[in-house]
């Protein structure tokens, strides 16, 4: 078997190398003047490959009681750019056009922008038929978009909107790259339009259900008052039929009224594309109703190194309870669990005894592994933390949490579905770094990508020149030119290559190191090659002048510090008032206790009802048959040293489960005031300072 592996592998190596070869001939056959493409680096040897990347040894990916190949969907086999290529080398005009802008297309998929580009500007003085010229236009309008160019892609395809005859894949794909710049411009209501439009031509029921998710998606982020405009002003009954469901989804106040409602919007709009999930939208609204317990225990470390991070999630979680409309059903009792997470089992008992009929805590991994443990958990609870303890999928019991391994396996999947397959790895020679490599690369290999290399570096240092050599292979470059000058005795002129058996690198740094790590890569001849990281990579707070060393990388985050503009992020971020901990990294945990609140009643219907999901301010949430919450992220790539929101993974191993639409937060109606974050307990009826364990009822 091993043997069999190895043969496979070098003869993927020799294919890439041949394909190479068909790429410079078949683009330099288009035009007498010739592209050159840049000599292939030396491929290393198996055994170089397999010192560098061995498999890793590490336990079943976690993922709540599923390992991973059972949650990963496998994608449908993708054509590489270089068959296209190699296809085209044997075609006759216009087909050999057509297979030349299939593979920039691929190309423009995988992030290769610049063989991409030099396709398409070899293509500008070849007569082309109005199709293909439709087609190449589409290619330069989705690199422009890549680019951040969003203006100029929208400009570019205003012609192909009145074009003739075109595949209906194509039209798809013009009112994709439109509706994805217009979200990314705020400009919504365009957006919905397109996707609306878009809808007619796609042929496969999957890609009709997933467009209809990302036009709902795009309904939310309209303010009510703007929906009420746009439905006076069109004369579309398609569009009316969406708003009008919008609408009546975000203006019923009574549960008991929406079946109704629904059955009345069903009689005026018969056919309606929406007509299948409204279903989804009943069962989801129906399922919170009378979920919200009466009393509900709040478990904090709040008398611990961990005050801050405890006092945030404290900030978010209350100010949901005192903007909710149903507030006056619950009643909210803190305890402080202090810095012993051994007592998160006794303090869980505690609140039990007293009335709590919903639990919500600890906090932080030690003690919910502790509670997990040491307590039956026999009452509803959400822990704030994931365990890789047993728990009967039976029990009432949930999981949320923010690890940093999840982000990991959501930049695998993201790398994954954007075409590429050839990873590297370079991460902080820290306990956690080795954590974030092992499992990228355990998930990576599960979708069926290869890792080529990972590298350590020294997180202290400031110059990472010589890792980020050996990451890119310039080390190995260097020597042979050294050994080439000392063969000949004579000075040679020479630029050092990089490799090129790698497709991305994922880059596990913070915002500081990340500024330090990203200009070495470019400066050693990687700045061509894409860089994936995880939303540490931001620092909380647009900041153009320092981030943009940072340009080109692509992020995953939550939409509560990367989309300001979403309508439910605008509603929310008014309760903060003039909270300190604003833009910072304890944000991240106010929205973390924010959604712990506004989730309740809804974690029996995503836990019963799969595919059903919750658009929260952390990410959009799933429940695994488990109870463990598992996060969709915000993608964004830094342009002009600012984050800018990216188009959602549409990629068979991201889709979104079309089924079911997301239930949506409650609407705050009051402004609560909010407190500093540097404060040992929160303000009102908490417990003195140092009363570890004391309770207040709020």
């Amino acid at each position: 078997m091993q043997l069999r592996f190895k043969l496979r592998r070098c003869t993927n190596l020799f294919r890439r190398r041949c394909y190479h070869l068909v790429a410079a001939t078949m683009i330099a056959g288009c035009v007498s003047d010739p592209i050159v493409i840049p000599p292939v680096e030396p491929e290393p040897t198996i055994a170089e490959v397999e010192e560098r990347s061995p498999t890793p040894q590490v336990e079943t990916y976690p993922t709540g009681n599923e390992p991973l190949p059972e949650i990963v969907t496998q994608p449908e086999p993708v054509v590489s750019p270089w068959e296209y290529l190699a296809r085209a080398e044997y075609a006759v005009s216009p087909q050999r056009e057509r297979d030349l802008l299939q593979a920039a297309t691929a190309l423009v998929s995988s992030g290769n922008f610049m063989l991409a580009r030099r396709i398409v500007d070899q293509l500008e003085s070849t007569p082309l038929p109005s199709d293909l010229f439709t087609q190449r236009n589409l290619v330069i309008a989705q690199l422009a978009q890549r680019g951040g160019n969003h203006q100029q892609a929208l400009r570019i395809l205003a012609p192909a909107r009145t074009a003739g005859q075109l595949d209906p894949g194509i039209v798809a794909e013009i009112y994709r790259v439109r509706a994805d710049s217009l979200l990314a411009l705020n400009r919504d209501a365009g957006a919905i339009v397109s996707l609306a439009e878009r809808d007619a031509y796609l042929v496969s029921d999957t890609s009709r259900r997933y467009n209809r998710q990302r036009l709902w998606f795009a309904l939310q982020r309209i303010d009510v008052d703007e929906l009420r405009t746009l439905r006076a002003t069109t004369n579309d009954t398609h569009l009316s039929g969406w708003f009008d469901l919008a609408l009546l989804h975000r203006e019923t106040p009574e549960l008991a009224d929406l079946p109704g409602r629904v059955d009345n919007w069903r009689r005026v709009y018969p056919g309606h594309p929406a007509t299948p999930h409204v279903t989804s939208i009943i069962r989801a609204s129906l399922g919170a109703q009378g979920q919200r317990p009466r009393q509900i225990a709040l478990l904090l470390p709040l008398a611990s190194t961990y005050g801050k991070a405890a006092q945030a999630v404290y900030e978010g979680f209350t100010a949901m309870h005192e903007a909710d409309p149903t507030a006056s059903q619950a009643n909210i009792v803190l305890y402080d669990t202090g810095a012993e997470a051994e007592l998160a089992a006794v303090y869980y008992q505690l609140a039990v005894d007293e009335g709590a009929e919903f639990v919500v805590g600890p906090l932080g991994k030690t003690s919910v592994d502790a509670l997990v443990v040491g307590s039956p958990l026999g009452t509803p609870t959400l822990l704030l933390g994931n365990t890789d303890q047993p728990i009967d999928p039976n029990q009432p019991v949930f999981q949320m949490g923010l690890p940093p391994e999840e982000e990991a396996e959501q930049v695998a999947r993201r790398a994954y579905a954007d075409g590429h397959r050839l990873a590297a790895v370079l991460y902080p020679n820290t306990p956690r770094g080795q954590r974030m490599d092992t499992h990228f690369r355990s998930a990576w290999q599960a979708l069926g990508g290869t890792s080529i290399v990972s590298q350590q570096y020294v997180d202290a240092e400031i110059d990472h020149s010589q890792r980020i050599k050996q990451l890119l292979n310039i080390d190995e470059s260097e020597l042979r030119q050294r050994r080439l000058a000392t063969l000949l005795r004579t000075n040679m002129e020479f630029k050092p290559r990089r490799r090129r058996d790698i497709d991305f690198i994922f880059m596990v740094a913070n915002f500081e190191q990340g500024r330090l790590l990203k200009p070495q890569i470019n400066f050693f001849h990687g700045h061509d090659v894409p860089v994936y990281s995880t939303s540490d990579i931001y620092a909380g707070r647009p900041n153009p002048i320092l981030d943009t060393d940072l340009n080109g990388i692509v992020f995953g985050g939550m939409p509560w510090m990367l989309a300001p503009q979403n309508a439910s992020v605008r509603r929310y971020r008014a309760l903060q008032g003039d909270w300190l901990g604003q833009d910072t990294r304890l944000d991240r945990l106010y929205a973390l206790g924010a959604d712990a609140y506004n989730i309740i009643p809804m974690l029996n219907a995503l836990k019963s009802q799969p595919g059903t999901n919750y658009q929260g301010l952390t990410a959009i949430l799933r429940s695994t048959p488990a109870g463990r919450l598992k996060r969709e992220l915000q993608w964004a790539r830094f342009n002009d040293g600012e984050p800018e929101i990216m188009e959602p993974i549409t990629s068979p191993t991201e889709l979104p489960d079309t089924n079911q639409f997301n239930l949506g937060a409650p609407t705050p109606t009051q402004l609560p005031e909010i407190n500093q974050i540097d404060v040992t307990t929160p303000t009102g009826q908490a417990p003195t300072s140092g009363q570890v364990g004391g309770t207040a009822s709020l």
